[in-house]
């Protein structure tokens, strides 16, 4: 899903609803939520993505905690664990998750689908692929009318205003942006014999932002 999700927690999160707050992007719980796997209590497995979520969030030796032992954790616990962002009282619960929804949406959200997206696959790609994703990335997100909008509003010191649109096009329907300079060099790294970084600069779109990205390869 490429907008950004948020889990309202109030209560006690167990099977798989436990998997549908760790896919969220945020969660917000209430002081008195409670959390558990409760799977193998009764000799059964996780299912609804748990076991691929989970252990991301919190990393294997806790995710066999929760599942193995069932531990019930506090809401105080799961945000200490990471399993949650910020934990409220209870009358405070829906107040919370309308502010970060509402500071979200005014926010450039093609940008946010992307970050999403580089996260995704940095799961399954090297340090040299991921550093190529962030920089094609990057270049792409400057030709958008929100990255154009962000870059003005530093220039002039001024709060940017996002319309969430992917690219600022002309009358053609093309993305109004050029590519003027790519710029390399390459450099020993300090302390690692035998690791170079490779020095990428990226000059692209009428306002000339400049993107950098470094690879290092043995």
């Amino acid at each position: 899903m490429r907008a950004p999700v948020i889990a309202e927690v109030n209560g006690t999160v167990a099977g798989a609803g436990l998997g549908l707050m760790a896919a969220a992007d945020f969660a917000i719980a209430s002081e008195k939520a409670k959390f558990t796997s409760a799977y193998t209590k009764i000799g059964l497995t996780p299912d609804g993505s748990t076991t691929w979520f989970l252990p991301r969030l919190i990393g294997h030796r806790r995710a066999k905690e929760l599942f193995l032992l069932n531990r019930l954790l506090s809401a105080e616990e799961a945000m200490a664990w990471g399993l949650v962002n910020r934990v409220v009282a209870p009358a405070d619960l829906s107040p919370a998750v309308a502010q970060v929804a509402e500071q979200l949406a005014s926010g450039p959200t093609h940008a946010f689908a992307s970050v999403k997206r580089l996260l995704i696959l940095s799961d399954g790609a090297s340090l040299e692929q991921q550093m190529k994703h962030e920089s094609a990335s990057i270049v792409r997100m400057s030709g958008s009318r929100d990255g154009l909008a962000g870059v003005k509003a530093f220039k002039d010191k001024v709060e940017p205003s996002f319309v969430g649109s992917q690219a600022h096009r002309n009358d053609r329907g093309h993305a109004h942006y050029q590519l003027i300079q790519i710029a390399r060099s390459r450099d020993t790294v300090p302390g690692s014999p035998g690791w170079e970084a490779t020095h990428i600069i990226v000059l692209s779109g009428p306002h000339k932002l400049c993107v950098s990205s470094w690879l290092l390869r043995r």
